[in-house]
């Protein structure tokens, strides 16, 4: 085993061990368009022992916060981004799960803490819309002797050829019903990946489909139920935890795409005369853009992980529409820096064995991830609105 069999790594550690695997990361996932998924990265975030860092310190783990999991996330995001975008579903399901400390929870918690093993969870699927848009959900785990059976086809399911467990989204096929979370140990049998994945960016995730035919699983495998449909309550750290994390994973992206474009203004200037780039005031200009981009997002982020409350003690505490906002407003900010970074570079940057192109073509397959934009934005005026006190009646 490594430092945690001596009860010696901490949440601040992590986050270092985190940021010292950039370069490690980056190195790999230049290959990126060739490869896709790159197995030796998740193999070094999990020997780092990165994914301990939720667990709480009931369980023995860190119990790392929102803070340490979005610097440790957006580390990794600098080198890979789609290492770094597991490693927030990592994050995101752990945070959920083992807010509560639920008993029966904590085997799941020990395989993360011996094996650094992976979590993810899926909700999407192929023949309906996606859930935050009210899609349907037809998977079904149904009651057997010993337990459920669970039967769908999820797609979008993020780091599947890394991941030790799945959590999925599910109707209950009993008296009760409703929209079950079932918890799936991976591999399993009767769960295959169709390794159907192949999209412009964050091709390394591994976001394939998922089939599940006739999964046995205890009876314990039900974590959660809510009623279909409509309504549902809003989970107070999914809410916050998913759009934050994935907002981190955007800003390691734009700040990668920042040190190439810095880096570059060191190269002879291209005019004939003497001295670098930076010299250049189109090249500084372009350089200030960069850096007023990424300003805007950083303080941004900064101010959603200090507000996040999950005891609800601050007035000004993190709300669910302004954790999304966040998110939509991080990946506006770290696109419009890499597409700065591009033109700083000129079109050096749209050759395949250029890291800039990669940060591009992940932004803008970022961009896809839930809440949609006018999702964000209708949530957001509802609530802005909602707080608006009523005017008294004139007399």
């Amino acid at each position: 085993m490594s430092a945690r069999s001596a009860g010696a790594v901490t949440a601040a550690e992590l986050v270092t061990r985190a940021e010292a695997l950039t370069a490690e990361l980056a190195a790999r996932a230049a290959g990126d368009w060739e490869r896709t998924y790159l197995p030796e990265n998740t193999a070094s975030v999990r020997a780092a022992e990165l994914p301990l860092l939720t667990v709480p310190a009931e369980w023995g783990g860190p119990g790392g916060s929102l803070a340490e999991a979005s610097a440790a996330v957006r580390a990794v995001a600098r080198g890979d981004a789609s290492t770094g975008l597991i490693l927030a579903m990592h994050y995101i399901q752990s945070a959920k799960l083992f807010h509560d400390t639920d008993a029966r929870l904590e085997p799941l918690a020990k395989a993360v803490l011996h094996d650094s093993s992976l979590l993810s969870g899926t909700a999407s699927e192929q023949r309906s819309g996606p859930p935050s848009r009210g899609g349907r959900i037809d998977s079904v785990g149904r009651p057997v002797p010993g337990g459920w059976e669970l039967s769908g086809r999820k797609r979008y399911v993020t780091g599947s050829l890394a991941l030790g467990h799945l959590v999925v989204a599910a109707q209950v096929g009993d008296a009760t019903g409703g929209l079950g979370q079932f918890l799936v140990p991976l591999p399993a049998r009767g769960v295959t990946i169709d390794e159907n994945w192949r999209t412009a960016g964050l091709r390394g995730t591994a976001s394939n489909d998922v089939l599940f035919e006739a999964v046995a699983l205890p009876p314990e495998a039900l974590l959660a139920r809510a009623p279909l449909g409509p309504g549902r309550p809003v989970d107070p750290v999914f809410s916050r935890y998913w759009p934050v994390l994935l907002a981190s994973v955007h800003l390691g992206i734009g700040e990668a795409a920042q040190a190439e474009a810095y880096a570059f203004t060191r190269s002879p200037r291209n005019d004939g005369e003497e001295g670098v780039l930076a010299d250049l005031p189109r090249i500084r200009e372009r350089a200030a853009r960069i850096e007023l981009e990424i300003h805007r997002a950083r303080l941004l982020l900064r101010d959603a992980v200090e507000r996040y409350d999950p005891a609800g003690a601050r007035a000004d505490a993190l709300t669910a529409p302004q954790a999304a906002a966040v998110k939509l407003t991080v990946h506006q900010h770290a696109t419009d820096a890499a597409d700065h970074a591009g033109r700083l570079i000129g079109a050096a940057s749209i050759w395949l064995d250029h890291p800039v192109q990669r940060h591009l073509r992940d932004l803008r397959v970022a961009l896809h991830n839930p809440p949609a934009e006018d999702v964000v934005l209708a949530d957001l005026g509802s609530a802005v609105l909602a707080a608006v006190p009523t005017a008294a009646p004139e007399t």
